[in-house]
């Protein structure tokens, strides 16, 4: 009754006004300020109600634009101010009115969104204000709001992008108090990625602030504070550790900030000077940390406190204090008690503050616990170890399955790789094998897995669909190229580019339900699954290396075989590490000596006995084919060069097959992708090249010409060996042999005759090889991604969907890689797989190189990554032939011409 009547006095309001000739609107405004605050949203959506049904849109607009701020700015409710924003910019879309009205109203929407932490309808608005391209300096913010957000969602690389572009429009515009505050922004990001490329950019733009300020730029007294704590950071960072300069920057930040009594920044100097010390391993780390707490601080400056204190009591093996640390470190960070063998839920772990230092609380305690197991060997340790793990691990999947930014997957996989070394040996020691593998299979290759997995998902989607989404991948790999060499090109454009491609997907997922599971998940094959696919003589080596600092450690590797499921501790993990990188040296030169050759010998000797202890040797008696799943700097070693005997000198290839795969879950998923090609072979062989510094290489269009005698296809050498020949062919070719230069840098590459290939040319298209053959120097060459493998030339096509690679560790010998290959080719002709082959054709070889070109650089550096299938040719001699007759004289009219000239 009581509400009726409100209706009722709220109604004669209204009408009141609207008799004396007030639009709505002025009712509005005459009336809200006798409206009672309980009444007052009843009486407004009255109002827009009216409003509505009269059609009079322009009035509903003025109205919610002024409660939207009321609600902001005073009321401080952000839940009803983003109601009546939102209601505004409907009724915009309604009159189809974008003008400056409009462009506020998405900005404030946008804000209030921010402010709310709904991250991805911010994220949606604020990537509207700049698709509008509305006033520039809303465009700056915008921009760097959107950077804001991603690094809150766990995707650095996108915040780096997002700020570079609102610094070039802050420069711009002459505004560059913003564009230091942003400056510093920026270098944050840099240091929280922490790789040396990261921290190298960071060093820059804090020179580029100080270059700046010569120049007369004035910015706050706290801005001069935190360029200087940049700066002790950077010197306090394992890169490019300067105690003394870290120190001396940190102590002058604290003169300062205890003037301004500024305490925020005070305690994270203290935070930070505690972690210097800690680094040193001095007791003046818990001096400070005492500082610190006598100051109040954001919950994240706690946690990162706790963290470090923690650290320093692990240093000096204070095992209980340092659990004690770090769970009251999760606690903080999660706004959550709970008992100390526990953790808590995935909701409340959802919205932690930190979710790297999370991830780091939660792996650093299941690292105590299996500690303790090791001094006490008590199973209760392993047990609350193995539930602190599960735990970091669903943090782990939640912040990689976030981001769809690969660069950013590869960050957080960074991170948890150190998660599952530990976790396979927890679920080992507690009998639980299934875990075990499960743990051993996430250290290795997810994101090439969940890319694979995508990929097949692709093949149930329309032609048009997919070649939609593999131009998007193509216009952002060129903008990403051309950034290379200047990074401040492309930032808008990549962005928006990033952004369109991400709606096309969400809009796909919506279509295609098995394409959102393939974005949002990780697939791990099960150990039972992975068994039942495996034949009696074939066993995987699945190496596991610890990346821990501490003494007395042990590597591991899990066998597994149709007859067992073990894990064998490999000891002296550092000193081993060390043995792997001294071979991995000397394997890739030839020798000059006898004593190189004993030399060699010795530690190759050596080294097969750590990696292969009696106990394996033992179960590996009746094993001939070798799965070897490496990892970290044991990608390098080739496993067939190892001297299995010495006397007589015996190397492993001459006793087992050898493939390696990146990991089983990789391995199974492109078994299963679904392949059509026209013809077997694409064979590639430039002789010429018109980039500089690429000598002739002569003799390529001979050694292509033995697989095109053997498989039917396409072979092109010299100038018609040519980068758009590739582009336009390779998608369609069962095997494709490419034998040219390639380079093994910080953007792989491979040439053809007039152009390079590099890799975002390769993520441009969708293979369907069974087999690519790289025969060109260092194409497995690249840098080693923690938790993902190498970076090199042969993932690139596995990226692209190859099934198997055979690629190159170092600088090939030309006549000794031709020997091998043509006798290969001869061996899978008669039926052999693929591993089978490539080994036949290296015994081979060594059975008839002279003893001087025996060494295993002539003959080791080639490996099979993937399935070893066998591939038969479907031949068709005529066209066959018809290859040979057009590549061979070619290659002796060169020759030829050669001599004469």
């Amino acid at each position: 009754m009581r509400f009726i009547k409100t209706r009722i006095w709220l109604l004669s309001v209204l009408t009141c006004g609207m008799l004396n000739g007030q639009t709505l609107f002025e009712s509005y405004e005459a009336g809200i300020a006798k409206i009672p605050l309980e009444q007052r949203q009843t009486w407004v959506d009255s109002l827009l109600t009216l409003a509505v049904a009269s059609t009079d849109l322009q009035q509903a607009i003025q109205i919610a634009h002024q409660e939207s701020r009321y609600y902001n700015n005073k009321a401080r409710d952000l839940s009803t101010a983003i109601s009546y924003s939102q209601r505004e910019l409907v009724w915009y879309d309604e009159l189809q009115r974008y003008d400056k009205d409009y462009n506020q109203a998405l900005y404030n929407t946008a804000r209030f969104c921010y402010w709310d932490k709904r991250w991805l309808a911010a994220q949606a608005h604020f990537q509207k204000v700049i698709d509008k391209k509305i006033d520039s300096l809303k465009l700056a913010r915008a921009y760097f709001y959107l950077g804001n957000i991603s690094e809150k969602q766990g995707d650095p690389y996108a915040a780096v992008d997002a700020y570079l572009q609102g610094r070039l429009i802050y420069k711009a515009k002459g505004r560059m108090r913003s564009w230091v505050s942003r400056s510093l922004d920026l270098a944050q990001i840099y240091e929280e990625i922490n790789s040396p490329e990261s921290l190298k950019k960071k060093f820059e733009v804090l020179q580029e602030i100080d270059r700046a300020l010569d120049n007369g730029t004035r910015i706050s007294a706290r801005n001069a504070v935190i360029l200087k704590l940049h700066y002790a950071s950077y010197y306090n960072n394992a890169n490019y550790f300067d105690f003394d300069s870290s120190k001396s920057y940190y102590l002058k930040s604290i003169d300062d900030l205890l003037t301004m009594k500024d305490t925020s920044l005070l305690v994270r100097s203290y935070v930070n000077l505690a972690n210097l010390y800690a680094q040193n391993r001095s007791d003046s780390a818990l001096y400070y940390i005492d500082r610190a707490k006598n100051y109040p601080g954001s919950a994240s400056t706690i946690t990162r406190l706790l963290n470090i204190e923690c650290d320093f009591y692990l240093e000096n093996n204070r095992l209980n204090d340092a659990l004690a640390a770090i769970h009251q470190s999760i606690e903080e960070n999660t706004q959550n008690t709970f008992p100390i063998d526990q953790v808590p839920s995935a909701e409340i772990m959802d919205g932690a503050i930190d979710s790297k230092l999370l991830l780091w609380g939660l792996t650093k305690k299941a690292d105590i616990y299996t500690q303790q197991y090791r001094i006490n060997k008590q199973k209760d340790y392993l047990e609350q170890a193995m539930v602190q793990l599960k735990a970091a691990d669903y943090i782990a999947d939640q912040l990689f399955v976030g981001n769809r930014d690969d660069a950013s997957k590869l960050f957080w996989r960074k991170y948890a790789s150190k998660i599952y070394g530990n976790g396979a040996f927890v679920a080992w020691e507690l009998n639980q094998p299934d875990q075990a593998f499960y743990f051993a299979e996430k250290k290795q290759a997810v994101l090439l897995t969940q890319n694979t997995s995508f990929n097949k998902q692709l093949e149930q989607l329309p032609d048009s669909l997919v070649k939609t989404y593999y131009h998007y991948n193509k216009q952002i790999n060129k903008i990403q190229l051309a950034a290379l060499a200047d990074p401040s090109l492309g930032h808008s454009k990549l962005l928006d580019l990033k952004a369109e491609r991400t709606a096309f997907l969400e809009q796909l997922s919506s279509t295609y339900p098995g394409l959102k599971g393939a974005i949002a998940q990780i697939e791990i094959e099960s150990l039972e699954t992975v068994l039942s696919q495996m034949d009696e003589q074939t066993a995987i080596l699945h190496y596991l290396w610890n990346d821990s600092k501490r003494a007395n450690q042990s590597h591991q590797v899990l066998l597994i075989s149709k007859a067992n499921t073990v894990l064998i501790p490999l000891p002296n993990a550092k000193d081993l590490s060390r043995q792997v990188s001294s071979f991995s040296e000397l394997v890739m030169k030839p020798f000059q000596s006898k004593s190189d050759a004993a030399n060699f010998r010795m530690l190759s000797a050596s080294l097969y006995s750590r990696l292969f202890p009696k106990e394996l040797q033992n179960y590996l008696k009746d094993i001939t084919n070798l799965v070897i799943v490496a990892d970290q700097n044991l990608n390098a070693v080739p496993f067939e060069a190892l001297v299995s005997q010495v006397s007589p000198l015996t190397y492993l290839i001459e006793q087992k097959d050898i493939s390696y795969a990146q990991s089983l879950s990789y391995l199974n998923k492109s078994k299963d992708v679904k392949r059509k090609t026209s013809y077997d072979l694409l064979a590639m062989a430039p002789v010429r090249f018109q980039q500089t510094g690429l000598v002739d290489l002569p003799a390529t269009p001979e050694e292509i010409a033995s697989a095109s005698l053997l498989f039917e296809g396409l072979s092109f050498s010299d100038d018609q060996a040519s980068r758009s020949h590739f582009l336009q062919y390779a998608s369609d070719a069962r095997i494709i042999h490419l034998a040219t230069h390639a380079a093994a840098n910080e953007n792989p590459w491979i040439s053809m005759q007039d152009s390079i290939i590099n890799l975002a040319d390769l993520n441009s298209l969708n293979l369907q090889a069974d087999l690519v053959v790289l025969s060109a120097c260092n194409t497995a060459a690249g840098r080693t991604l923690k938790g993902e493998g190498v970076a090199s030339l042969a993932r690139g096509f596995f990226q692209s969907g190859a099934r198997t690679v055979i690629s190159s560790r170092w600088s090939t010998n030309d006549k000794a890689t031709q020997e091998i290959l043509s006798s290969f080719y001869t061996y899978l002709d008669r039926g052999n797989p693929l591993a089978t082959a490539l080994k036949r054709a290296k015994v081979d070889y060594l059975q008839n190189a002279d003893l001087s070109q025996k060494a295993p650089y002539y003959w080791s550096s080639l490996m099979l990554i993937g399935d070893s299938v066998e591939i038969k040719p479907r031949k068709n001699w005529n066209y066959a032939w018809l290859s040979v007759l057009l590549v061979v004289p070619i290659y002796f009219l060169r020759k030829k011409f050669k001599k004469v000239g």
